[in-house]
């Protein structure tokens, strides 16, 4: 027979164990609850950022560079005008996002400070000048590291490679090629100009590749694609991503163009930072090395890689 003291203590331990499974219950809801980022990182962060006050003291600690982005309480972060999908865009919204506007956010919260977007250079190189000029503390704009711009600014290790890729009108190279011919052979020997986009790391890339021929520059990357698929163009140069999303959106297009990827040539993707910021740029370079799963995640989650 069990006594009532028997079944009050088999009630407790009921109660008990009820608490404990709903308590995991609830841990684990909250898990799932948390933005993908978090959720990869493993940790919970506020959903209004908040920069820390820090005192003279404190500040004195460091050195002067970071003392004043630190005082400041914001990295200013200056970003191409023109929206690069999925880089960096405007949604319906009219709010900023993309795998570059993220990595810069979460650069900034790392640091300890918030992010203040720069969006008003009308090119590439106007975004290099504006680092130069102290307009900006860095740029995540999808930059391609260039020895020219190397001249201006500093560059962290790159957080993305793609490949210089090659578009050709089929029907210019048919009539140019031999048997056997390499398609890049027969642009060098042809004297026929090269199509680029102006304010991009291309133009200096082509004159890598193609000293001895003209260049034909164009303001946006859609026109120099019709160029080529025109004839008014042999040939033009511009990196993968941009040209492998056209070919998708356009399959028809490779019936008159030839996409050729280069696989010697590389297009190092990396955060610019401006040349009086040397301890800054060593600060991101550390992020990018223990980071580089966060930052891997952001370009699978953008569908940038696979």
């Amino acid at each position: 027979m069990i006594s009532k003291y028997s079944l009050l203590g088999l009630k407790l331990l009921i109660v008990m164990l009820w608490g404990a499974f709903a308590a995991s219950c609830s841990l684990k809801g909250s898990e799932d609850a948390l933005p993908i980022e978090n959720q990869f990182l493993g940790q919970t962060e506020p959903k209004i950022f908040k920069p820390t006050a820090y005192t003279d003291e404190q500040l004195a600690n460091y050195p002067d560079e970071v003392s004043r982005i630190l005082r400041a309480g914001k990295l200013r972060v200056a970003v191409y005008q023109k929206d690069r999908y999925p880089f960096f865009y405007e949604d319906d919204k009219g709010e900023l996002r993309g795998s570059d506007i993220d990595l810069a956010r979460d650069l900034a919260h790392q640091f300890g400070v918030e992010v203040e977007f720069l969006r008003s250079a009308g090119s590439f190189n106007e975004v290099i000048e504006q680092l130069a000029a102290g307009e900006a503390d860095i740029a995540v704009s999808k930059l391609s590291m260039t020895l020219a711009r190397a001249r201006k600014v500093l560059f962290s290790d790159p957080y993305l490679v793609l490949k210089q890729t090659l578009l050709i009108n089929r029907l210019k190279l048919a009539e140019l090629a031999r048997a056997n011919d390499h398609p890049l052979a027969v642009i060098r020997v042809s004297g026929e100009r090269i199509g680029v986009v102006e304010g991009t790391s291309y133009p200096a890339f082509a004159k890598e590749l193609f000293p001895d021929q003209q260049q034909a520059a164009y303001t946006n990357g859609a026109s120099m694609i019709a160029a080529v698929q025109s004839g008014e163009v042999l040939a033009a140069i511009y990196d993968e991503f941009e040209l492998s999303t056209y070919q998708k959106m356009n399959p028809s297009s490779s019936l008159h163009m030839q996409y050729l990827s280069l696989e010697n040539q590389s297009d190092p993707i990396a955060i610019a930072v401006a040349p009086d910021l040397p301890h800054l740029h060593r600060w991101i370079n550390t992020y990018l090395l223990l980071h580089q799963g966060y930052v891997d995640h952001l370009l699978k989650k953008y569908e940038i890689i696979n």
